[in-house]
């Protein structure tokens, strides 16, 4: 036999009890206000909310990597591939080229041998500037020659060879971010000019320490957008690194997570997101709805379940809560009906 049950918070049970209880032989007793549930075969899933950002991929910045004046800026947003114009230094442009090494010296006749001789021929190659240019890493005189078809193309002053600070040297195609200086800025070699990034886009946590183990590589999650539509994406990555939030002594510590997302973000080159993840899920159960337990004196739930004109207590285990239901086991099934008390 299953204990008397204690019906926590059921305001109206209660006071039906009550006026039971003080009842004169003869008097009328309404029945408490109850209202019936289906047990229900379905899957649950617990959920917790993470702040995020929304951003494109791959962000550097692009630094000036001479002394001068910016004369010509690039638009935000803007589309720039290799042999196209990044901005202009003393009247003079800077051309973008594709390599995975950074210049770090000029190109002139007489410089030694190096991968970056060989990256910058490539180009000139790949400019059309050039038919049969021998690509490796010397410094020839068919080099120079090709160098000065270069300079003519791009309408660079007379001279030989290719400046340090004339190019920038970036993996690919990239799309122009935020702008760090203002037409007409002083700049020095390594002053960030403006950003750069990849034309995908990505959602990036940081998620405390001690709630990362909820989360998985290749886990699908939920991400609503600024202007409130909801996307699919997946857990790509998550951090090794453990590292501040800021510079202060007693900042927070945190781990990045990176996701991709399935479709389309908004072309806003940042912006606060919610990512909705699945923390808990259990598949193909019974479950009830939260308000349908009644709590034994002796401990454990239970259900009144409707059978045959009259009702029983089943005595039940619990496991996962979710969206106002709970998943139950014990004696019931599918489509048992059962009382919520009012």
């Amino acid at each position: 036999m299953l204990a008397a049950v204690a019906l926590a918070g059921a305001a109206g049970w209660t006071g039906w009890a009550i006026a039971r209880n003080q009842a004169q032989p003869g008097d009328e007793i309404a029945s408490p206000p109850t209202a019936t549930a289906t047990v229900v075969r379905t899957d649950l899933a617990t959920t917790e909310t993470f702040e995020g950002e929304l951003r494109y991929r791959d962000i550097r910045s692009v630094r000036a990597g001479a002394p001068g004046t910016i004369t010509l800026l690039p638009a935000e947003a803007g589309r720039v591939e290799a042999g196209d114009v990044l901005f202009e230094l003393n009247g003079v442009p800077v051309v973008l080229l594709a390599g995975q090494r950074p210049a770090w010296r000029p190109f002139a006749e007489g410089m030694e041998d190096g991968p970056d001789v060989a990256q910058l021929e490539e180009n000139l190659m790949a400019l059309g500037l050039a038919e049969n240019l021998t690509v490796d890493a010397e410094f020839a005189d068919e080099t120079a020659d090709v160098i000065e078809r270069y300079r003519e193309e791009y309408g660079l002053p007379e001279g030989r060879g290719i400046e340090l600070g004339a190019v920038v040297f970036l993996p690919g195609p990239v799309r122009i971010g935020a702008v760090l200086v203002e037409l007409g800025a002083a700049v020095i070699p390594g002053t960030p000019v403006f950003e750069v990034s990849s034309f995908e886009q990505e959602v990036v946590l940081e998620v405390d320490p001690d709630r990362v183990d909820v989360l998985a590589v290749g886990a699908e999650v939920r991400v609503t957008l600024p202007d409130d539509r909801a996307v699919d994406a997946k857990i790509v990555e998550i951090g090794k690194v453990v590292k501040p939030v800021s510079l202060e002594p007693e900042a927070a510590r945190v781990i990045e997570v990176r996701l991709m997302l399935a479709e389309g973000g908004l072309d806003i080159d940042q912006a606060p997101v919610d990512v909705e993840v699945v923390t808990e899920l259990a598949d193909d159960v019974l479950a009830v709805p939260v308000r349908a337990l009644l709590a034994l004196v002796d401990g454990g739930y239970a259900l009144e379940v409707q059978k045959g004109g009259t009702t029983v207590l089943v005595g039940v285990d619990l496991g996962t809560f979710a969206e106002g239901l709970v998943e139950v086991r014990g004696d019931i099934a599918e489509g048992d009906v059962v009382v919520i008390p009012a």
